[in-house]
């Protein structure tokens, strides 16, 4: 076990963003990246979640026709940090919320493993041939 000397160290932190434009959020993501090597901070993992689709409807005034409609892709990109000191954490935080850019949300949180099966596409016909096996298994 290798002792660290100095300021406390914060345990594994994920870095999440999310945005409806995706250059804006790429761009955001590789500033992240440049700015955590300035700081001598460790980049573990990065990496995106599919989009989310929302359906927005404007209706009409005093009525229930609908006006216009709007499709919306939410995009998220997540950068699993460590080896952040007490003293270098403000001003990470604080230089990532100067460089925030419009329409772009930031939360820090600490790394949960969960993560990693969220970020996972389920594929339907693998569901399906699992589906098929057990029903055969049952069958015997």
């Amino acid at each position: 076990m290798v002792k660290h000397s100095g300021p406390p160290l914060y345990p594994v932190l994920n870095v999440q963003i999310r945005g409806y434009v995706y250059p804006l959020l790429e761009s955001y993501q590789s500033f992240i990246d440049k700015l955590a090597t300035e700081l001598d901070v460790d980049i573990n993992d990065s990496f995106a979640f599919p989009h989310r689709d929302f359906k927005i409807e404007k209706y009409k005034k005093q009525s229930s026709i609908v006006e216009s409609e709007y499709n919306l892709k939410l995009f998220e990109r997540d950068i699993i940090i460590s080896n952040l000191t007490s003293t270098k954490l403000p001003i990470f935080i604080r230089i990532l919320e100067a460089a925030l850019p419009i329409g772009v949300s930031l939360e820090i949180m600490p790394y949960d493993p969960v993560l990693e099966e969220k970020r996972m596409i389920p594929d339907k016909e693998l569901f399906d041939l699992k589906t098929e096996l057990n029903e055969i298994k049952k069958s015997k």
